[in-house]
């Protein structure tokens, strides 16, 4: 959560925590929850495009 600066959900939902159990009742934290599947999608097809590139 802390490693995922990628995620571009905006400043509703925190990069910093988008499934942090200190705000479970957060509104943000649940749209949060489906973007965690997205995260590390775009962390792998980051990493994978910085590969063949580096």
């Amino acid at each position: 959560g802390l490693a995922d600066p990628i995620k571009p959900t905006g400043p509703a939902a925190d990069p910093t925590d988008p499934a942090d159990p200190t705000d479970p009742g957060d509104p943000t934290e649940q749209q949060s929850r489906p973007t965690q599947q997205t995260r590390p999608t775009q962390t792998d097809t980051n990493s994978t495009t910085t590969t063949p590139t580096t």
